[in-house]
């Protein structure tokens, strides 16, 4: 075998530069983002159900929106939310179909567990959406993909709450009308679904149940944000299963 040429070790100089260099842009700016009290002085001043975030900063990393699938790795794709929220404030997420959705919505869990100690009393909310995504498509056409727009949300204590379990047989829009109904009447609306289409139809209903809640003049309705959580419970076998539980309460900008 030929000997190693003496200008290999040489030309990794560079790519190993680059490498310092961005670990050096990357302390930095966790430094100043956590200078002068960090996530609790970015989150001093939001209102009851308000969003809080740190605004915009220089953008370290690309502003497209993080992509959710059925096969993604949701602790990286969580690192990504919690690196966009730290930078932006705001982290969106998009995804075609129930196991995208199902993994987008655990990544947001994932990712509030990971900035547990920086939320000071806060959690991670999304607003779901329907937008048109045209990314691999040759045809110029369009997917319509969900979104989940990803932000810190004030911990507000709930006073009334409903709650609505959803399995792969319930209607999405039955699953709406519920979830207006009793948003017109309580604080909050908890909706549970063990698996990735219960989860999925949560997101449709969000979406739904928003536009149900319009004024009878047209005016858009209030923004509804959805705080996830895991939750454990007995199945029928008496096995230990979880599920994802999606609280849904009114969120102003």
């Amino acid at each position: 075998a030929a000997a190693p040429s003496p200008a290999m070790p040489r030309a990794r100089a560079p790519a190993l530069a680059v490498l310092v260099a961005c670990a050096c842009l990357q302390a930095a700016f966790a430094a100043r983002l956590t200078s002068g009290g960090g996530l609790a002085a970015a989150l001093a001043a939001r209102r009851p159900y308000g969003w809080g975030g740190f605004g915009n900063a220089a953008a370290l990393w690309d502003d497209k929106p993080l992509v959710a699938s059925a096969t993604v790795h949701q602790g990286g794709l969580a690192g990504a939310v919690v690196a966009r929220l730290r930078r932006d404030g705001v982290a969106r997420i998009r995804g075609v179909g129930p196991a995208a959705n199902w993994a987008a919505v655990r990544a947001v869990i994932f990712a509030g567990q990971y900035m547990a100690s920086d939320l000071d009393g806060s959690v991670l909310a999304f607003t779901p959406s329907k937008v048109e995504d045209r990314s691999g498509r040759n045809d110029g056409g369009a997917t319509v993909a969900m979104q989940l727009e990803v932000r810190i949300m004030t911990r507000t204590i709930i006073r009334r709450s409903t709650d609505i379990c959803v399995d792969e047989q319930t209607k999405v829009g039955r699953v709406a009308l519920l979830m207006s109904r009793q948003l017109r009447q309580t604080d909050a609306v908890t909706v549970a679904g063990d698996g990735m289409h219960p989860v999925s139809n949560i997101l449709k209903a969000t979406i739904l149940a928003q536009s149900d809640l319009a004024t009878p003049d047209g005016a858009e309705g209030p923004k509804l944000a959805l705080l996830p959580k895991l939750s454990g419970y007995a199945n029928s076998d008496g096995e230990m299963v979880t599920r994802i539980v999606l609280t849904c309460v009114r969120a102003s900008e």
